[in-house]
């Protein structure tokens, strides 16, 4: 498998996977699997599977500390998700198989990474007003650590191409 180009977005509600479904251009239709598999914290101790048509319970399980996983595909690409709810706000990545899309794999932004994070980036802009998002960042094999404090956030993340806040927003 080549690297993950990932989406990572917190927002004060709860994103229903049908909605993440949006996020990502060019890479076909997304249909997430029917079933999830719910872990006991980051622990997988122990996994219950529930129906991804009921968001009230998917987000009573996040709410309650679980962490939610989805698998699916975008045409004949493969796609994961992921939901959790830390530090207040709920957490939800999204990623996908670079081995699709090479030039997403790239350590210095190229042409194609910038058109494709910026049509990205209008697709979760436009989940902002149901879904309250406060920050989302994208990036290859990233690493986010999320606090209200943004230029401490930024400073602890790794391999981020783009992010945004709506602290720092003037949209």
């Amino acid at each position: 498998m080549a690297a993950k180009f990932e989406v990572y977005i917190a927002s004060k509600k709860y994103p229903s996977i049908k909605m993440c479904e949006t996020i990502f251009p060019i890479v076909g239709k997304i249909q997430f699997s029917e079933k999830c598999i719910v872990w006991n914290g980051w622990l997988p101790t122990k996994e219950d599977v529930l129906y991804t048509q009921d968001d009230e319970q998917i987000e009573r399980c996040v709410l309650n500390g679980k962490v939610v996983s989805f698998d699916g595909k975008a045409g004949s690409y493969i796609i994961g998700a992921r939901q959790y709810f830390e530090n207040g706000v709920f957490s939800t990545e999204l990623w996908f198989d670079t081995s699709y899309f090479p030039e997403l794999d790239a350590n210095i932004s190229n042409e194609f990474c910038n058109s494709f994070c910026q049509l990205t980036k209008q697709n979760i802009l436009g989940l902002c007003i149901v879904a309250e998002i406060k920050f989302f960042a994208m990036g290859t094999e990233m690493c986010v650590d999320y606090s209200e404090r943004l230029d401490e956030s930024i400073k602890k993340s790794h391999n981020v191409m783009c992010y945004w806040s709506k602290k720092a927003s003037r949209d």
